[in-house]
């Protein structure tokens, strides 16, 4: 029996701007920092407002991020007074969602993402910011920047699928 499971592509960009968002190298992703700047902006909301968002109160305090991650956000991040640090969290705590929860949940969750983010999915910046946190870093070894050529994924793809 197969595992239903989501195929719509901004829940896959969810997930994977929330494990980015949590990702160890997070501080050295600067396309995902303009990207979170730029969605604060689109939200026009106070740090204190979007701790207040029924959105954003629904997916902190959803039974999936009871065991530590709710109260993680409350500790290390409840008070702070940065729009990207609160939507770094959010995407984190939205994640865990995305990836346990019920399939009906999932959907709810997905139909409930502010229309103001889920225009950087439309427009295809959230794609691009998570593409950029993939490619390989600039080696000193290397005068192109690149190993084995161009090393962007669509590149990779054209190597490895050859015509008949």
């Amino acid at each position: 029996m197969a595992i239903p499971m989501l195929s719509y592509p901004l829940h896959r960009e969810l997930v994977v701007l929330g494990e980015r968002c949590m990702d160890e190298d997070f501080d050295s992703y600067e396309d995902l920092h303009s990207l979170l700047e730029a969605m604060a902006s689109a939200l026009a909301l106070t740090p204190d407002g979007l701790l207040k968002a029924d959105w954003f109160i629904q997916v902190r305090d959803h039974r999936y991020n009871s065991l530590g991650s709710k109260a993680k956000f409350e500790q290390d991040c409840g008070a702070q007074p940065d729009m990207k640090v609160g939507l770094r969290w959010f995407h984190v705590l939205l994640c865990n969602i995305l990836r346990h929860a019920p399939i009906r949940e999932q959907e709810e969750f997905l139909r409930a993402y502010p229309s103001e983010l889920a225009a950087f999915h439309s427009s295809g910046r959230i794609s691009a910011a998570l593409t950029k946190t993939y490619e390989p870093r600039r080696s000193c070894g290397s005068s192109s920047g690149t190993q084995h050529g161009s090393s962007s994924p669509k590149a990779l793809i054209g190597r490895l699928v050859t015509p008949l």
